[in-house]
């Protein structure tokens, strides 16, 4: 009995609840809240770089912002994409093939965040 006492106060600190309905159960049910929800909108400022999206943004951006705002993001990063290719394509007519790379890369990063943020945008509720 004391060894359920403890679990039963281990998990309730950890955020599970016990559903005691019954003290001599032999296995509790388990129910976890639902995390709340605070979307927001994409930040689609100045700053902002779909080029430079690291994995832990991306995630943090797929659960945090709207259907929409993902919408937006994907357009977003769709017209960064395509300045990212003109501005290769002027390196290149310069002969600077660092930057080619570079901005090539950058680029094909931000055209693959518009696939993750369309395909996002039709599973968001």
């Amino acid at each position: 009995m004391t060894k359920k006492l403890l679990i039963a106060a281990a998990m309730m600190t950890s955020g599970l609840f016990v559903s005691a309905t019954d003290a001599s159960a032999s296995s509790p049910q388990l129910s976890v809240p639902a995390p709340a929800k605070q979307e927001v909108q994409a930040p689609v400022g100045a700053n902002f770089d779909c080029g430079a999206l690291n994995t832990s943004q991306l995630t943090e951006l797929q659960a945090k912002t709207t259907s929409t705002g993902l919408r937006d993001l994907a357009k977003k990063c769709d017209q960064q994409a395509e300045d990212y290719e003109l501005k290769a394509n002027d390196a290149l007519s310069a002969n600077k093939s660092a930057d080619v790379s570079f901005l090539r890369e950058k680029a094909a990063n931000a055209y693959m965040n518009v696939a993750v943020f369309t395909n996002s945008s039709l599973f968001k509720n």
